[in-house]
């Protein structure tokens, strides 16, 4: 419920409340006046939804985006180390701009940024595929010069 809506839920409750109230003549019907009026205006939630629901979904996403690099065999620890930090920093950005918006457009569109940054965040494995490379081209050098080794014979070969 939005905030002015909840006010006003709060001001009718309190207002049905006072309009029994001056209708009740038993002091019995005065105390049941009170105890439900206290209770309908208890009623109205105030309970924030936008931005805890929004930085829930930005923590799941980093979560998740965390544990994809985690368990790739791709990387070395220090990649990893690399883009979970970057994951890190772009919550941090988005619970920011989520905390600062003023309502719910605001909490929307700081959900979505955090959201597609989380998402284009990628570890980058430069380590191990340059050292399969280099292995791959050690390896084709080394078959190369056997094949062209006139000195060995097909079975050596």
């Amino acid at each position: 419920m939005k905030r002015n809506q909840a006010k006003l839920a709060v001001t009718a409750a309190e207002t049905d409340a006072l309009e029994k109230l001056k209708q009740a003549q038993q002091k019995t019907d005065v105390d049941q006046v009170e105890s439900d009026g206290i209770a309908a205006i208890k009623a109205v939630p105030a309970q924030a939804q936008d931005k805890p629901n929004a930085l829930q979904e930005i923590q799941t996403a980093a979560e998740a985006k965390k544990r994809q690099i985690e368990e790739s065999k791709a990387f070395t620890q220090e990649e990893k180390n690399e883009a979970i930090q970057k994951i890190t920093q772009a919550v941090q950005d988005a619970q920011a701009k989520i905390n600062q918006a003023e309502d719910r457009t605001g909490v929307s569109n700081a959900k979505g940024d955090g959201l597609a940054a989380i998402q284009a965040i990628q570890a980058v494995a430069q380590t191990k595929p340059t050292s399969l490379a280099a292995i791959a081209i050690s390896e084709q050098a080394k078959k190369n010069e056997i094949e062209n080794n006139n000195q060995l014979t097909r079975e050596e070969k």
